[in-house]
């Protein structure tokens, strides 16, 4: 077994049982913070977060990891965690079923590993080094066969803070809606690209996301025969905010309609 073949039967285990922790966390009553006006943070968020890390310092002490909710652990290893332990909070906060955890593992800028599990569909992606192409409870997905934005269901995300790209996205949004079957604005960008892998949907864009956000869900895509680069075109990096998952076959078509003169 190789080193991505065993961090990743690792990540798939400990992601299937932190989300039980999430779904018994649903039931309880649990403190929220906010970390600026529209953007919450539950105890379950820091609870799943420090039993992921946990197992990870357990199992490989001199592993780094990289999570939404505490510092980052830079530790002697080039392996990196990279962990987002609730995708979509605010929809779990409000009992809305779309949210997920999401792992990458990462060694020089490279993904060995990834996995986004949906606790509430029990819906686990996966894929790996070894593994050819993603998988979906262990059979394989693939991305779509559309050929047209006019013909595609797009998905997208919003920052936070309601900034200038947040009402430039509006913009585009519309600008795709108006070209397409639609556009949906779901909340949890791993889960987004899980689905865009699954042929769930044909192209997801955002303008802010974060490592934690889409390293694993864009590796998902890639391997589902997908393709994955900036906004702009320009080559993806998990540490790069803006980010164009789709399909492949749409790809040049949607980097056409985002990137119009206004």
């Amino acid at each position: 077994m190789s080193d991505a073949q065993y961090f990743g039967r690792k990540a798939r285990e400990w992601i299937i049982t932190a989300g039980s922790l999430i779904l018994k966390g649903m039931e309880e009553k649990y403190a929220v913070e906010m970390k600026s006006k529209t953007d919450p943070v539950t105890e379950i968020d820091f609870r799943c977060e420090q039993f992921l890390k946990e197992k990870i310092t357990n199992e490989f002490p001199d592993h780094k990891i990289l999570a939404e909710e505490s510092d980052p652990l830079d530790n002697s290893s080039d392996i990196r965690w990279i962990i987002d332990p609730i995708d979509g909070t605010t929809n779990f906060l409000h009992g809305f079923p779309y949210f997920c955890i999401s792992i990458a593992i990462e060694k020089e800028d490279k993904i060995l590993a990834a996995a986004v599990y949906d606790p509430y569909r029990k819906e686990l992606f996966y894929s790996d080094l070894e593994t050819e192409g993603t998988l979906l409870n262990d059979k394989p997905v693939t991305v779509t066969q559309t050929e047209r934005v006019q013909d595609s269901l797009l998905v997208t995300g919003f920052p936070y803070e309601h900034n200038d790209i947040f009402y430039k996205n509006f913009l585009l949004h519309r600008r795709v809606y108006e070209r397409s079957h639609g556009v949906r604005r779901t909340g949890a960008a791993a889960l987004d690209l899980a689905y865009v892998a699954a042929g769930r949907s044909d192209g997801y864009w955002e303008f802010t996301l974060k490592p934690w956000d889409c390293a694993a869900g864009a590796y998902l895509v890639i391997k589902a025969g997908g393709k994955v680069t900036t906004v702009g075109g320009q080559g993806y990096s998990p540490y790069i905010p803006s980010l164009l998952a789709t399909n492949g076959l749409i790809h040049r078509e949607m980097l056409e309609i985002l990137n119009e003169e206004d």
